[in-house]
């Protein structure tokens, strides 16, 4: 394709979505096994989540991928924005970290770079990034490799309040991270296979968070991360 549209962003792009496709294998299977469970579509009409919505019913360009990311491609040609409509509640732009209240169409801009994702409100999104905490580049500094039986940096990218759980990488333990006001609660069982898990803020935040694991105050560390082309802190916390 980049030859015949002599387009390297072509390329480029690509090798973008590939590594977000692997940032996301935390998310990813947990939805899956939710599916499975649920006899849920990975890929939902919006009616699965909003049946009362009588808003939803006709619109066919847009999609729940999982429980907690929806997405609306941009299927016409040339387009460099398109309409949305965004259930009731908030939502968080995938991109940004941006909330936007919902109940309402916007006009969102489609730069090629940037599908439009939105999270929903009560949704942390686990991801696997590598060990210079970086996603979401064009180069190879996004590249995090194609593995699925183990996580270089299993984060936890918190866009506002909500919780989410995962998976240890054993059939033993699960991690539940919770955000609310100031506060990260975590639980985790005491034989988890990963020792270390990492906060990160889908946008800059100077606030003091109080982090805490299975009651007690967690050892943290700070670090920063590289979340599409954004410097966003975050905390690295010890399980051990």
């Amino acid at each position: 394709m980049a030859r015949v549209n002599k387009d390297n962003r072509i390329l480029e792009q690509y090798r973008k979505y590939a590594n977000i496709r692997m940032n996301l294998i935390p998310y990813l299977m947990e939805e899956a096994a939710n599916c499975v469970g649920m006899s849920r579509p990975m890929m939902a009409h919006l009616i699965y989540d909003y049946p009362e919505d009588e808003k939803v019913i006709d619109i066919d360009d847009q999609y729940m991928f999982g429980r907690g990311l929806m997405v609306a491609p941009v299927i016409t040609e040339g387009h460099t924005e398109r309409n949305i409509y965004l259930p009731e509640g908030e939502w968080y732009d995938f991109w940004t970290g941006e909330r936007t209240s919902g109940g309402k169409i916007i006009e969102y801009p489609c730069e090629l770079e940037k599908i439009p994702v939105f999270v929903k409100n009560g949704f942390i999104i686990p991801v696997n990034l590598n060990e210079n905490y970086v996603m979401g580049e064009t180069d190879k500094t996004g590249f995090v490799g194609n593995k699925i039986d183990e996580y270089t940096n299993l984060c936890f990218v918190v866009y506002g309040e909500g919780e989410y759980s995962v998976n240890a990488m054993d059939a033993e333990s699960t991690i539940k991270v919770r955000a609310t006001e100031n506060r990260i609660v975590m639980e985790c069982g005491v034989e988890a296979a990963i020792d270390k898990v990492t906060i990160i803020f889908a946008r800059d935040n100077s606030k003091a968070w109080d982090v805490t694991l299975n009651g007690e105050k967690a050892a943290t560390r700070p670090i920063i991360a590289k979340i599409f082309g954004r410097t966003v802190p975050g905390y690295a916390v010890n399980l051990g």
